[in-house]
């Protein structure tokens, strides 16, 4: 399933992405008006993280244990692009 919100804030608009991958949620997105990306993974079993790249800089977070949620956030400066990821530790 891929969701795809715009979300109105107390800060502002963001632009978001929520998936069900690999058993666990994964949602990532810009907040806009902030330049904050953001990634963040649950699952239930199995200890995971997550991780932002803008451009060569790479942001990982620590590794989260099971039913805990692992968030990577890194200022994207305006212009430049985002990726996002999840992964298993």
């Amino acid at each position: 399933m891929l969701a795809v919100v715009i979300l109105m804030t107390s800060t502002g608009a963001a632009f978001a992405i929520t998936r069900n991958v690999a058993g666990g949620t994964w949602d990532h997105g810009t907040h806009v008006l902030i330049g904050v990306a953001w990634s963040s993974f649950w699952h239930p079993s199995r200890k995971h993280g997550s991780s932002v790249k803008i451009g060569a800089d790479v942001h990982r977070s620590a590794c989260a244990p099971a039913d805990e949620t692992a968030k990577a956030e890194r200022w994207r400066p305006p212009g430049t692009r985002a990726s996002y990821h999840y992964r298993f530790c």
